[in-house]
C-alpha cells in the first residue's frame, strides 16, 4: 500500500496497512537527526521514516520591503515587528522570530483599524512557483500538503494576536466586539484570496489544505465555545469551502487544549484535526489493572501503597510515598499533589487511614506495571466518562474496588466544573 493509498483509507474511516505519518520538528531537531542517520537531506529523512505527507512552500513573498527598526526588529508582511531569537547553539540552535510589538494594541475604533497602513495584499505574492513546487512533491509519491510557513498560514485569532496583542484581541471579544469582527474579518478575506489563488496555481494537485490557528491554551479555550462561534467559526467554515471547492481535503492544526468546540470543527467539514495540547483539559482517573490470587480474579484498583513500608523509610512523607506508588505503578509523574480526602480503611478491623490525592500536571516518566510482584495494566480515563467504563469493566467480570467510587466522589468535589 502506498501513501496515497494509505491517506485516503484514513481519511474514509477504513484500516489501511498502518496509520499515516507526518513530520513536524525545528530545524535544529532535523538536523541532529540527519546526522544520526547518516542522511544528507531532509527528502532522504522523509522517506527512511515513511512520511506519507510532502509539504510545499507555497507563493513567494515579493511585496514591499520589509521595514527594519533600529532596534533591529524587522516587520513582516502585517507590519508586525519581529526581533531574531536564537536558541542553542551550534548544529543545535534554532531561530525564532519573536513579536516585538503589536502595531494596532492602542487602537480605540473600527476607523482606526481600518485606516492602518499595512495591511497586506495577496498581490504581494508570486505564484507562479506552486506548479513546480506540487509537481516535486508529486514525483515522490506522497500526499501533496499546502500549508505555509508559521508566520503566514491560513488562521484568524494568531494573526490578531500579532496585531492587537494577545490580552487586546481576547478583551475585544467583550468590550469592543466590532473591533474584534472588523479584524477578523480583514484577516480572513486575504488568506480566502491568497489561498484561493495558491490552489488554482497548484493546478488540482494539492491534496491538503493545511490551515493553523491557535484555538486553546494548555487547559482550555482562550475564548467560550459560543464566543468562537460568533467571531471565528464563520471565517473557519469560509476556509473549509474554499478547500473543497479544489478538491482539497482540510485540515487544522491547533495547540491546546480545544476539546469543547471539535463538534463545530466537525460540523464544518473538517477532515483532519491536528492538535497539539501539552496538557489536558480533563480530569482524569488513572486506575491499575491485575489478578488478584485471594479472589481469583482480576481487579481494578486506585494506584496506592503503604507510607514508611520500606526499609530506612519507616518516616516516609505522605505525598513522598504517593509519588513514588503513582510511578511505581503507572509510569506517571505528577508536578504537584493535592489533598483531597481521607478515612478509616475498615475501623473495625485495623487503624489504618486512607489517604487521598489529586494529581496535577501528570507526565509519563516511566514504563509502570508495578514492582516484580506485580503485572499491573494501566488503564487512564475521563473522569466525566468514568462511571460508563467502570460499569463495563464490572460487566466483563472485572471486580472494582469500592475506593474508586470515593475517590471520583472526592475528585468531583474538588475540581471545578470545566476544569
Amino acid at each position: 500500500m502506498d501513501s496515497r493509498e494509505r491517506v485516503a483509507l484514513a481519511l474514509d474511516h477504513q484500516q489501511p496497512d498502518r496509520v499515516p505519518i507526518d513530520y513536524w520538528a525545528t530545524s535544529s531537531v532535523t538536523a541532529r537527526l540527519l546526522e544520526h542517520f547518516g542522511l544528507s537531506t531532509q527528502e532522504e529523512l522523509l522517506q527512511h521514516l515513511g512520511v506519507d505527507f510532502r509539504y510545499i512552500d507555497g507563493p513567494k513573498y515579493v511585496g514591499p520591503e520589509p521595514e527594519v527598526h533600529e532596534d533591529g526588529s524587522v516587520e513582516d508582511h502585517w507590519g508586525v515587528p519581529r526581533v531574531r531569537v536564537e536558541i542553542g547553539s551550534g548544529a543545535q540552535a534554532s531561530v525564532y522570530r519573536e513579536v516585538l510589538h503589536f502595531p494596532l494594541q492602542q487602537a480605540q475604533s473600527v476607523a482606526e483599524i481600518r485606516d492602518y497602513a499595512k495591511w497586506p495584499s495577496p498581490d504581494w505574492f508570486d505564484y507562479a512557483c506552486v506548479a513546480r513546487q506540487v509537481a516535486e512533491a508529486q514525483r515522490t509519491g506522497k500526499v501533496v500538503v499546502f500549508m505555509g510557513d508559521r508566520m503566514n498560514r491560513c488562521a484568524q485569532l494568531k494573526p490578531a494576536m500579532y496585531l492587537r496583542g494577545v490580552d487586546q484581541i481576547l478583551l475585544d471579544l467583550a468590550l469592543r466586539p466590532e473591533v474584534a469582527e472588523y479584524i477578523f474579518r480583514r484577516i480572513a478575506e486575504f488568506y480566502l484570496e491568497y489561498v484561493r489563488r495558491t490552489l488554482e496555481a497548484g493546478g488540482g494537485g494539492i491534496d491538503v489544505l493545511m490551515m493553523g490557528d491557535d484555538f486553546g491554551t494548555q487547559r482550555g479555550l482562550f475564548m467560550s465555545p459560543a464566543m468562537w462561534r460568533r467571531f471565528l467559526r464563520p471565517g473557519f467554515q469560509a476556509f473549509i469551502d474554499l478547500g473543497r471547492a479544489y478538491g482539497c481535503k482540510v485540515a487544522h492544526h491547533s495547540c491546546g487544549s480545544i476539546k469543547p468546540i471539535i463538534p463545530d470543527l466537525i460540523e464544518c467539514g473538517l477532515d483532519i484535526l491536528n492538535v497539539i495540547g501539552a496538557i489536558t483539559a480533563e480530569v482524569q482517573i488513572v486506575l491499575a489493572e491485575q489478578y488478584r490470587p485471594p479472589v481469583k480474579a482480576r481487579g481494578l484498583d486506585l494506584p496506592m501503597g503503604l507510607s514508611g513500608d520500606l526499609d530506612g523509610a519507616e518516616g516516609e512523607d505522605l505525598q513522598e510515598a504517593a509519588r513514588r506508588e503513582l510511578l511505581e505503578e503507572t509510569g506517571y509523574a505528577a508536578a504537584r499533589l493535592e489533598w483531597l480526602g481521607e478515612g478509616p480503611a475498615s475501623a473495625g478491623l485495623t487503624n489504618e487511614v486512607l489517604i487521598f490525592f489529586l494529581a496535577r500536571d501528570c507526565r509519563s516518566a516511566g514504563k509502570g506495571g508495578g514492582d516484580a510482584t506485580e503485572d499491573i495494566q494501566v488503564h487512564v480515563v475521563a473522569l466525566d466518562q468514568a462511571d460508563a467504563w467502570l460499569e463495563r469493566k464490572r460487566a466483563g467480570g472485572v471486580l472494582l474496588d469500592p475506593k474508586i467510587f470515593a475517590a471520583m466522589y472526592f475528585a468531583r468535589q474538588h475540581v471545578p466544573s470545566g476544569e
